[in-house]
């Protein structure tokens, strides 16, 4: 008897000649012992992308470049298995991770799982180190109490690079939205919609590596992540139950430098403690992130995170703003 498969493995691709055969191989290697296919959609890459993965057990499915929405609903409606599992092309699975994907997907109850990155990023370089280590804090540890992580069952994704469905349920909330492409907001807006009505699974303890973005690249990725996002938000469709303890904590950031400046243009001394009270209130917020830094980088990097994870607060405060203007003036 020819086993059953029972989960297609989607990978989007679009210029990633130096990263997805390290991802696709190390699928590969997992300890999940069932059947299941890996479909590789390259969207019009222009490095030869698929050169390299060629001679893999893979589906190779190549479109014009339409955006990763696109992409991955095209490799969904290549998936022969009723389980879809997203993967960008840029990560690394531990030998663990699929299985406890499908763990998660094959309950009734489960329609989403999400994964987390590890702590430590498959680059090397300062902003590499710094922003896995914040976003293993921000997307997990940030988010949830202490009571909220005792269950498994959570209305929320986190980051991952990875996550599951349940193809029935795709199909219903039509997959992601092909007029949005970049910034990976077309993610943001389903699930949004399926944070409304179904069980979603974040796990932290599925972790994968993760080739992190240079700083340049991080900070358009940050700018223009942010600006997209906020027409779901603004449309009232981002339901997403972390969403306000998000702003406020990057929102500390400009209201501390504003408090500043107004100190230095009048020299009020009020306007200096409210400064000050800012920028405490936001470094305590932070606070196990700048631990995290220290533990396992030392004190030069903990003195690298702050002055970067600040920059990036304000540049996130600075997005949403400009934003919620444009959505406002349209």
């Amino acid at each position: 008897m020819v086993d059953k498969l029972v989960l297609s493995v989607i990978i989007p691709c679009y210029n990633a000649a130096g990263t997805i055969r390290e991802t696709i191989l190390s699928i590969l290697a997992s300890d999940f012992d069932k059947k299941f296919e890996i479909i590789v959609v390259d969207d019009g890459s222009t490095d030869g992308s698929t050169a390299g993965i060629e001679n893999l057990n893979v589906k190779l499915i190549k479109q014009e470049n339409k955006g990763a929405a696109a992409a991955r609903n095209r490799g969904t409606r290549e998936a022969s298995a009723d389980l879809i599992v997203f993967v960008d092309s840029d990560v690394v699975f531990f030998k663990s991770t699929l299985r406890k994907i499908y763990q998660h997907l094959i309950k009734d109850d489960v329609h989403y799982v999400s994964t987390r990155y590890s702590k430590t990023p498959l680059n090397n370089g300062f902003i590499h180190k710094y922003k896995a280590l914040a976003d293993y804090c921000y997307y997990y540890d940030f988010i949830f109490t202490a009571k909220e992580k005792e269950s498994v069952i959570k209305r929320v994704c986190i980051a991952g690079g990875t996550e599951g469905y349940k193809k029935s349920v795709f199909e219903v909330l039509g997959g992601f939205d092909e007029t949005i492409k970049g910034a990976l907001t077309e993610q943001e807006n389903l699930i949004s919609e399926l944070a409304k009505e179904y069980n979603m699974i974040a796990d932290g303890n599925i972790i994968l590596k993760h080739h992190f973005p240079d700083f340049i690249p991080l900070v358009k990725k940050y700018l223009w992540r942010t600006l997209y996002a906020m027409r779901v938000i603004k449309n009232g469709h981002y339901v997403q139950p972390y969403l306000k303890k998000n702003i406020f904590r990057v929102i500390l950031a400009p209201l501390a430098i504003i408090a500043l400046l107004l100190f230095l243009l009048k020299g009020n001394i009020v306007c200096l403690g409210t400064a000050l009270f800012f920028l405490l209130s936001y470094m305590f917020l932070h606070l196990k992130l700048y631990i995290l830094a220290f533990k396992r980088q030392g004190i030069w990097f903990l003195i690298y995170t702050i002055p970067v994870n600040f920059f990036f607060s304000n540049l996130i405060s600075f997005a949403g703003f400009l934003g919620t203007i444009r959505k406002i003036l349209r």
